[in-house]
């Protein structure tokens, strides 16, 4: 059998226990309430969080697809089967997230770099080059590309000698 002090003590548990679920109550009332009066802010901010989420993912895929006709516009030049092309898409993606540099216009200025007669075995070297180039001479890489292969070719320098010229740049 309990003795009082036991019963006493079961008694002030039982009692602050219920204290602590009335108060939790209490507020879930008031959070319930607050929440019902402002739905309507809460529903707007959804609203508009959902719209911001995809207005991120319509300029993402604007983006993607504006990258993937840059690089249909290189391949043009240089007619890779659709293998080494998606090789090419693949490098060209991952130099210019390693360095930090806009994809479309990696492909813009890829697009140059081929056409002034980097060939393409070297090509991601040489994008690299150019990249790296642009942000230390704060210009964008298609101005890289041009001023490298224009030193390059006039002085008929081997596309090897590319991080020379860019240093000396």
């Amino acid at each position: 059998m309990a003795d009082a002090t036991t019963i006493s003590v079961l008694i002030k548990a039982r009692d602050q226990a219920s204290a602590a679920f009335k108060n939790v109550e209490t507020n879930a009332g008031r959070m319930a309430q607050g929440i019902n009066r402002n739905r309507r802010a809460i529903g707007m901010g959804m609203l508009a969080m959902g719209a911001a989420i995809t207005g991120v993912g319509v300029v993402m895929a604007k983006t993607a697809a504006t990258f993937d006709a840059k690089m249909r516009e290189v391949n043009s030049l240089i007619g890779l089967s659709q293998t080494e092309f998606q090789k090419l898409t693949d490098d060209t993606l991952e130099m210019s997230s390693a360095i930090g540099v806009d994809a479309v216009k990696a492909s813009e200025a890829l697009y140059q770099a081929i056409s002034a007669g980097v060939p393409r075995e070297n090509v991601i070297e040489f994008m690299t080059i150019a990249s790296k180039a642009a942000i230390a001479g704060v210009t964008d890489t298609e101005t890289a590309v041009d001023g490298l292969t224009t030193v390059i070719n006039a002085f008929k320098m081997n596309i090897g000698d590319a991080q020379k010229v860019a240093d000396i740049m």
